[in-house]
């Protein structure tokens, strides 16, 4: 999402593959693996290119998860 790191942090990455092939996209942290239930994006947000939907942490807090075949496709 062209954000700029810090110079010489190694941060961590996710590998997705998609039908173009692999990438990695460079996150903050990782906070392990949960299963989720994915609810749709509400209004006006749904008109937002590759945000898949939302979901909720135990604390209650949204999460909002990324359509990444589509940011790969370019749209």
């Amino acid at each position: 999402l062209a954000v700029p790191g810090r110079p010489g942090a190694l941060l961590p990455h996710v590998l997705v593959e998609g039908d173009t092939g692999r990438f990695a996209l460079q996150v903050d942290r990782l906070l392990g693996q949960q299963e989720t239930v994915l609810k749709p994006v509400p209004a006006p947000l749904e008109r937002i290119p590759g945000l898949a939907g939302v979901t909720l942490l135990g604390t209650g807090r949204p999460v909002f998860l990324l359509d990444v075949p589509r940011l790969l496709a370019g749209g």
